[in-house]
């Protein structure tokens, strides 16, 4: 049984029982992504920030990206799944969802990030306007503007990055994660699908965390038995001083580097934080229909966000370095990386990145 003192360890332990090496890395931000939908706007003093977070899952191919878009479609609110769209079928699918709501599921997004209409679109959908507009489509003179809330599941491979509007919008938009196999890894992935081959093992864990995010829906949804909808949040200054400690060392370099603001990384905390919260709404306090947040909340912000930006500063290292020396070919990369290594050493991550980008 699932334990709603503890869902996220029980959610993250399911996912990785099923999907090897990659289930606890995906859901331990996706487990999130629905959360983020239903809760409230977060005050900063007179403006109300997005509460709510997108995942961008950069994979190999067969890694498992198509079955973590199938699991998370199970535990998404009012979800909207789809290798192939066109901007007028979004504007559709947003336009007939009374509550205004909805989960974008893209498991590859190589044929949706060549639309550059699309992109704009969804720049629109998954930033902080929350708009989507049909005077920026084509064949259309119609000047109409639909407001949602939407987050979204994205994933492909690195070369769906390598555009130059991807890096500056999607990107800063999204919480991306880079995971990829070792050969260790990859070899007992293939041991795991051997042994459970031809096995059949009912999933009741599976059954449990679909009913849970049920019943958390329900909460903003009016109908819970003993929960009200948690209407706000209250942060104690002691947190905001310490995310404040926390952030600058982090976004210092990317600052530097590349004069990117980082407002929205620090926002990205607090969304991180109250999700988190509202997903252990069980084992904390309300006041006033007002989740109060706890240092386990900070904490386990702090570890995501790290995540996010030095994978942020990876994808723009690379990007950069690409361009710069004008790497096109594997060949030009490993004559790169020789010349390179005598100076220091290239990370796994970047490494996966770049051979994704060249041909």
């Amino acid at each position: 049984m699932l334990d709603k003192k503890k869902p996220y360890e029980y959610i993250c332990r399911y996912y990785e029982s099923v999907l090897p090496f990659i289930g606890n890395k995906v859901f331990s931000v996706l487990s999130l992504v629905p959360i983020s939908l239903i809760i409230p706007k977060i005050p900063r003093g007179k403006k109300m920030v997005k509460q709510k977070i997108n995942l961008l899952l950069l994979s190999n191919p067969g890694s498992g990206k198509s079955s973590i878009a199938e699991e998370f479609e199970k535990i998404a609110y009012s979800p909207l799944s789809t290798k192939k769209i066109t901007p007028a079928r979004l504007y559709y699918e947003i336009k007939k969802r009374s509550d205004g709501k909805m989960s974008l599921i893209v498991e590859d997004i190589a044929e949706m990030f060549m639309d550059e209409v699309l992109v704009k679109l969804l720049e629109g959908i998954l930033g902080e306007e929350g708009s989507i507009s049909r005077n920026t489509m084509k064949n259309t003179k119609e000047e109409t503007s639909k407001k949602i809330d939407a987050v979204a599941y994205l994933s492909g491979t690195p070369e769906n990055i390598a555009e130059k509007r991807i890096r500056e919008g999607l990107l800063m938009r999204t919480f991306p994660l880079i995971v990829f196999y070792s050969k260790e890894e990859h070899e007992k992935i293939l041991d795991f699908v051997a042994d459970n081959m031809g096995k059949e093992e009912k999933s009741f864990e599976q059954e449990d965390i679909k009913n849970f995010y049920e019943e958390l829906f329900s909460i903003q949804e009016g109908t819970h038995d003993t929960i009200e909808p948690i209407q706000g949040y209250i942060i104690p200054k002691s947190i905001n001083e310490e995310v404040k400690l926390f952030i600058k060392p982090l976004v210092s370099l990317m600052f530097e580097k590349w004069g990117i603001s980082n407002v929205r990384e620090l926002e990205e905390m607090y969304r991180l934080m109250c999700s988190y919260a509202f997903l252990n709404i069980f084992n904390r306090k309300i006041e006033n229909n007002k989740l109060v947040i706890t240092k386990e909340d900070l904490e386990l912000s702090k570890k995501l966000i790290k995540r996010e930006i030095q994978t942020k500063g990876i994808i723009l290292t690379c990007i950069d370095q690409v361009d710069y020396y004008n790497i096109k070919t594997r060949e030009q990369l490993r004559e790169w990386e020789k010349n390179r290594r005598k100076k220091e050493e290239i990370s796994s991550h970047a490494k996966f990145l770049m051979e994704g980008m060249v041909k």
